[in-house]
């Protein structure tokens, strides 16, 4: 109904009514009722311990959007049940027991904080954190330095796909301050012998088209002379043209006349 006004406040009504509508609503529900039903933590390798929280933590909010906010005691509740780790079992009791006494609550954040500092001291974390360790320091090792004499090395570099995105920019950036441009590239054997072919075949190519060339001029000229024979008198001249224009014939019919 609004399509034909140029209004800006009655576009934006019409935009918050239709994300705050029935249907948005019942969505955004639905996908937060999903996660608080399949979401689990058993280790790191089917998910993370940090991957997990963000996903609880925007179910949280789905909730929130919706005026339907969980308390600090339900979130508590679906983090002690949730994660499944049987590692974890001493931390989560601790929590559980903690909680218990003496009528006190612990809020989420806190639960979550302590859990995270003991999944990082599991042997899966540690070895996970080991691996990704030695491969960042294998291609730290396997790359050169980009500073020469305490400046920017801007030549060439062996491996430089194996510099970091940092060091590559700043390569690329020193190149561009100088002024330095990338060099032609030397060609490859395929690609020596394809162009050689291609000259050869270019000159080919030239050569038939002067032997062309001259072929239409000589034909061409043959051509002009024989029309100008036939126009010059190449054949015996008719005596008709010499009686029109008084000729010979004509001078000579005067002769006859005046004898007579």
């Amino acid at each position: 109904m609004h399509v034909k006004k140029q209004n800006g406040r009655i576009d934006l009504k019409a935009l918050c009514a239709h994300y705050q509508g029935a249907g948005n609503t019942t969505r955004r529900i639905a996908e937060a009722t999903r996660l608080r039903e399949t979401l689990h933590y058993k280790n790191e390798r089917s998910l993370s311990f940090a991957t997990f929280l963000s996903k609880v933590q925007h179910m949280f909010n789905l909730f929130e959007e919706e005026d339907e906010p969980l308390t600090e005691s339900a979130k508590f509740r679906f983090l002690m049940e949730k994660v499944q780790n049987p590692q974890l079992e001493a931390d989560i009791s601790a929590l559980k027991v903690k909680s218990g006494l003496g009528g006190t609550s612990v809020l989420f954040t806190d639960a979550a904080n302590l859990i995270a500092a003991s999944v990082a001291t599991l042997p899966e974390s540690i070895s996970k954190s080991r691996i990704s360790s030695m491969n960042q320091t294998d291609a730290s090792e396997g790359a050169e330095s980009i500073y020469r004499n305490g400046k920017v090395y801007t030549g060439y570099y062996k491996k430089f796909h194996a510099l970091s995105q940092a060091d590559r920019d700043k390569v690329m950036a020193e190149r561009e301050r100088q002024g330095i441009k990338k060099g032609p590239q030397k060609k490859t054997g395929r690609q020596v012998s394809f162009a050689k072919t291609t000259e050869k075949e270019l000159a080919a190519t030239k050569r038939k088209l002067k032997k062309a060339n001259r072929k239409i001029f000589s034909l061409q000229t043959k051509g002009d002379y024989e029309s100008d024979s036939s126009i010059s008198g190449g054949d015996e001249p008719s005596n008709n043209g010499g009686n029109s224009f008084g000729g010979r014939e004509e001078k000579k019919k005067g002769k006859k006349s005046k004898k007579n």
